[in-house]
């Protein structure tokens, strides 16, 4: 089990003079003057070359091991590079074997988000996964056990703050978990056990459909897409409810799909690009994870979780470009592309959400390489019918460190989705668009429920500071930012 470090505020005004130390600094920031004896005036005097320009570090053993790391310029350190360089110094911490360290905040740094984002990134810098290493005992790396925090800028930052730091840690790592798991442990078979074991079923009252369910229900997209696999779906919904009458419902839909392999349309790609595509469940991890985190810290807030999950495979039954299916929504869909399943099996599932008359759908999916190509990989792609509700997720997923980037979803996408020979069509006219064309689609079966849709193809993997000195590096995408909005709608009633 991979451990959370405890965190705590120091209640020393400055670092034990025998601690493990992170000390952070920046061009013009001050030094704590306890630190100026010890460390700055013998230590960095001597290494001219370092300015506090952000993620340069140094590394002293000696009494204590000391990382010093800059943070650069404080008026452009968003959350989001707060979160990605506190992981890349938690490994840092890790690679020097420190297992207790302070971390000395410059007196400079007073807001809570970056703070929050840099202590939850070093907290992350935990994660591994063992789970097929034979000897378990050689392969686990140092762990960090304890984190002091030291700064003027922690003052309105209490216990309950940090808490939720290692509740909303822990839902990132089931996350991280699913995502790097190997496909044919976290089948939708092995994703539906997994999170029974990581939630409290006294508190989620929790819903899987087999096979035989989905075709009850004429879940017919979902069946389309897995028709060419031997390994049956799974619908996953998870309730949590409020503690008072009258809350708002938000509605958390996440594609899970276990391995793509295009189907009929093959994704040609080289082979260690192939092995990417268990990550296809991305969005189903991001919301799984979240649930993991929420029936902990329970925001007064109707939450319902759906996961549709599925693998796409080549079989002697998969469906072929051109093929019709009915949607739950009672829609046909000529389906031109096989390998545009994602938003297929999404459909259903964000219809279900409208059945269920939520008032608020957010959905997260591995969706489109398209929004890769447009946004890289510093932003989630965002699509929306709403604009009030696509605020408060672009402001949670800021100050969440996962910032996100509004892109458009007009009538006019809608009209390159028309089929000849169906009510829609899963492909539009080109490559040119694909990531609105996608989110359009998905949007044909949401209705007037206010909606946001999360590409996280580019984003469903750590950023470059964050993964350095890890082969392990999803990201948990978006299990912050959805526990984020969860507690925003809440406080809204």
């Amino acid at each position: 089990m991979i451990k959370i470090p405890a965190i705590r505020v120091s209640t020393l005004p400055a670092p034990s003079a025998d601690a493990d130390l992170l000390f952070l600094t920046h061009p013009k920031g001050s030094i704590p003057a306890s630190l100026a004896e010890d460390l700055v005036t013998p230590r960095l005097a001597k290494n001219g070359a370092f300015k506090g320009e952000r993620g340069v570090k140094l590394v002293f053993h000696g009494k204590r091991t000391a990382v010093v790391m800059g943070l650069g310029d404080l008026g452009t350190l968003t959350q989001q590079e707060a979160a990605e360089w506190g992981e890349n110094a938690g490994r840092s911490l890790i690679g020097a074997e420190v297992t207790s360290t302070q971390i000395v905040f410059p007196d400079e740094v007073r807001d809570p988000d970056v703070i929050i984002n840099f202590v939850k990134g070093v907290c992350l810098a935990n994660f591994r996964l063992d789970e097929f290493k034979t000897d378990k005992k050689k392969a686990a790396p140092t762990e960090l056990k304890d984190i002091q925090l030291i700064g003027k800028g922690l003052s309105g930052l209490g216990r309950e703050t940090w808490e939720r730091v290692r509740i909303i840690v822990e839902g990132i790592f089931f996350a991280r978990e699913l995502v790097e798991l190997p496909s044919g442990t976290a089948d939708p078979s092995g994703i539906v056990t997994r999170f029974k074991k990581a939630v409290d079923l006294k508190k989620i009252q929790l819903e899987v459909w087999d096979e035989k369910k989905i075709a009850l229900k004429k879940m017919g997209l979902i069946q389309a897409v897995s028709k060419g696999s031997g390994t049956p779906p799974r619908f996953l919904i998870a309730r949590l409810k409020a503690r008072k009458k009258g809350a708002p419902t938000l509605a958390l839909v996440g594609k899970g799909v276990t391995f793509d392999t295009g189907g009929v349309n093959l994704k040609v790609v080289a082979w260690k690009d192939l092995i990417e595509m268990k990550k296809d469940m991305g969005g189903a991890a991001g919301v799984l994870g979240a649930m993991v985190s929420l029936s902990k810290l329970r925001p007064d807030i109707n939450i319902i979780a759906i996961t549709p999950l599925t693998t796409n495979q080549l079989g002697s039954n998969s469906i072929n470009p051109g093929d019709v299916f009915t949607s739950f929504a009672g829609k046909t869909v000529e389906v031109q592309n096989t390998d545009a399943e994602g938003r297929l099996i999404l459909a259903d599932a964000v219809h279900y959400a409208v059945t269920q008359k939520v008032d608020y759908i957010l959905d997260a999916a591995t969706l489109t390489g398209a929004c890769c190509i447009a946004l890289g990989t510093h932003f989630t792609g965002m699509f929306t019918n709403h604009s009030r509700f696509a605020e408060t997720v672009k402001r949670a997923a800021e100050v969440s460190g996962e910032p996100a980037w509004q892109l458009p979803t007009t009538s006019r996408y809608g009209a390159e989705l028309k089929s000849a020979v169906a009510d829609l069509s899963n492909m539009g006219k080109g490559r040119d668009g694909g990531a609105s064309l996608g989110a359009k689609f998905i949007e044909e079966f949401v209705g007037g429920t206010p909606w946001v849709h999360m590409d996280i193809a580019a984003t469903v993997d750590l950023g470059e500071p964050a993964r350095a000195g890890t082969s392990l590096i999803a990201a948990g995408r978006m299990v912050h930012t959805f526990v984020t909005v969860a507690e925003e709608l809440s406080r809204q009633v």
